[in-house]
């Protein structure tokens, strides 16, 4: 504060009662307060924020997530979480598979002349097979129900040999059209697995008798036992 400010607050406030003095620091106090609080939320807000990214780009890596890389996650610096977000996306960025359209056209990579697939060829196993080759690539459907494969041009001789060896794999072998994939087969075996140990688990479940069962059982037991000591003390002399 300046000593023009400070002359003009004592000639202001000179005579300003006491409690004045006290109401007005008490505001000032309280909007500290708020303007904390608010910039705590503020905090967290951005902190949920990164963290939702990254788990995104997480998985999209094929990486696990735990409790415990949250609660590191969290406790970062800002720009320690933006540059754990900026790695994920550069692995993303060459990391071959199938891609959003929209990735490809943000690639600022030229891309090549669509190619329209032929209805033999089995999607899943192409897709394996231009993943297998480090290719990022999209098939996208048309009205037509006709499928274009998009990918990047400097890509295209690799992708032709791709294509090429998936139609020699159909030619060799046609049941390969309509066989699941690893991924199809796995998939299933998973849910029968799941199944089974369900099934199990009601087994277990229906064959255990509930404590009120086990309890009237144990009232019948006793209330027979009572009823035979009494057919037998009518023969006895007590």
């Amino acid at each position: 504060m300046s000593q023009t400010q400070q002359e003009a607050y004592q000639v202001m406030f000179k005579n300003t009662p006491q409690k004045f003095y006290q109401a007005v620091r008490m505001l000032s106090m309280m909007k500290q307060a708020a303007k904390a609080k608010e910039q705590k939320r503020l905090d967290q807000t951005t902190r949920e924020n990164d963290w939702e990214k990254f788990k995104n780009l997480r998985e999209e890596l094929g990486l696990p997530e735990s409790p415990e890389l949250k609660a590191k996650f969290m406790e970062l610096p800002r720009d320690q979480r933006l540059e754990l977000i900026r790695d994920c996306e550069k692995k993303i960025m060459v990391q071959a598979g199938e891609k959003d359209y929209e990735f490809l056209i943000s690639n600022n990579k030229m891309l090549a002349e669509p190619q329209i697939l032929d209805k033999a060829i089995n999607l899943d196993q192409l897709k394996n097979m231009m993943t297998e080759y480090g290719l990022q690539f999209h098939i996208k459907e048309l009205p037509d129900l006709t499928k274009e494969l998009h990918f990047f041009a400097k890509d295209a001789n690799i992708a032709a040999r791709a294509i090429d060896r998936t139609l020699e794999t159909i030619l060799n072998d046609p049941d390969t059209v309509t066989k699941p994939t690893f991924e199809a087969l796995m998939k299933k075996a998973i849910e029968q697995t799941k199944e089974k140990q369900e099934a199990v688990k009601e087994t277990k479940e229906a064959a255990t008798p509930s404590l009120p069962d086990k309890a009237s059982e144990t009232s019948k037991e006793t209330m027979e036992a009572l009823s035979l000591f009494d057919d037998v003390k009518d023969g006895i002399e007590l």
